[in-house]
């Protein structure tokens, strides 16, 4: 399941070189999986713990609840995810908005912003 989901995000490896100098593709695959399923966790944990407090994503000024966006973001992922660290492709694609390039915020339930991006590094730092 995890690899069809690598393969449908673009998620593959061509290459030329000689095959005894390239690692195999289950451990590339791997290394990518890991740090997947590393974003995927910390998406989880933003849902569990304000999926029925009223936290809200805050794109291009647009109120999002996390019912409607955690599985547009979920889609973003398996479209966006090339294999990078988790950490980089936090700080690429969850800071501005590809529309109108303004910063995405999770609001939470007592109205307080702050950038997901921000949100996000700090659930991995503690994972």
């Amino acid at each position: 399941m995890v690899i069809i989901s690598l393969l449908a995000a673009g998620v593959y490896f061509e290459t030329k070189t000689p095959s005894f100098l390239v690692p195999s593709s289950e451990q590339v695959l791997q290394g990518a999986n890991q740090e997947l399923v590393r974003i995927l966790e910390a998406l989880n944990e933003i849902k569990k713990s304000g999926f029925n407090s009223g936290m809200k994503i805050i794109l291009d000024r647009n109120e999002y609840p996390l019912a409607v966006a955690v599985p547009y973001a979920r889609q973003y992922l398996r479209t966006h995810y090339q294999g990078e660290s988790a950490e980089s492709w936090i700080r690429k694609y969850l800071y501005r908005s590809p529309a109108k390039g303004e910063v995405i915020y999770l609001q939470h339930a007592d109205g307080r912003k702050e950038p997901l991006r921000d949100v996000f590094l700090e659930k991995l730092a503690n994972s």
